[in-house]
């Protein structure tokens, strides 16, 4: 008796200790996961959406993150949040806001493919502000195709590149080796809006831009030839 009886309060107490291991998780994704995402290689950008919904009984704050398990080298990958942030920024600085039994849609992230083939992969995590154990992740898996007659130039024989003269001026350099009838460098702001175009004459060249133009921020440069997306870069301006 007394051996099932010092039995029984071990058991209560590894079910005390290991309860909040037991407690379901505060946030779902709606969403299964993986998530495939497929798109051609010519594609401006590939969209990968999470839907969180707020399980608990209480008002809860938010962060998100995400994390590159695999990428190719030229795909450029971010996520929107609260905010847009740039590439490289793997946790969101803001929160949402989240009450019971709401449903967040915000979530967002971004994969500008650069005219590479390949697949690359992406951890979403949702977590409680305070909190990070109480969380939930989903993976999509982004599987980037063959751009139709325009394989053989891409990605290695385009070139373009920023480089930045001085504080009042940065320069773009560009190599177009194939004919073309319209080719184009725009910039683009951190909510993908362009706020400049600039049109290419030459299969070769470069273009200067006044730096006073552009506030402080991150940017999106596009090369565009006869209409189709052939690179995307970024800019970060102090």
């Amino acid at each position: 008796m007394a051996m099932r009886y010092k039995s029984f309060l071990v058991f209560l107490g590894w079910l005390i200790w290991s309860g909040p291991l037991l407690w379901t998780q505060s946030l779902e994704i709606l969403e299964s996961s993986p998530v495939l995402i497929t798109g051609s290689a010519d594609a401006t950008q590939l969209e990968f959406h999470l839907s969180v919904r707020n399980n608990s009984a209480q008002t809860l704050d938010v962060r998100a993150a995400i994390e590159i398990l695999e990428a190719e080298e030229n795909h450029l990958i971010y996520f929107c949040w609260t905010n847009c942030y740039a590439p490289g920024v793997l946790e969101s600085p803001d929160v949402e806001t989240i009450a019971p039994g709401e449903i967040n849609k915000k979530f967002v992230t971004y994969l500008r493919p650069n005219g590479t083939e390949g697949t690359s992969k992406v951890r979403a995590t949702f977590f409680v502000d305070g909190n990070p154990d109480d969380k939930v992740s989903a993976i999509a898996e982004f599987q980037v195709g063959t751009i139709a007659g325009l394989a053989d130039h891409l990605p290695k024989l385009v070139q373009i590149r920023p480089i930045h003269l001085n504080e009042m001026f940065i320069q773009w350099k560009y190599r177009i080796p194939f004919h073309f009838q319209t080719a184009s460098l725009k910039i683009l702001n951190i909510l993908g809006k362009t706020i400049r175009t600039y049109s290419l004459q030459s299969s070769s060249g470069s273009v200067l831009l006044d730096r006073s133009l552009l506030p402080a921020g991150t940017y999106f440069y596009t090369l565009i030839v006869d209409g189709k997306p052939y690179y995307t870069g970024s800019l970060v301006l102090p």
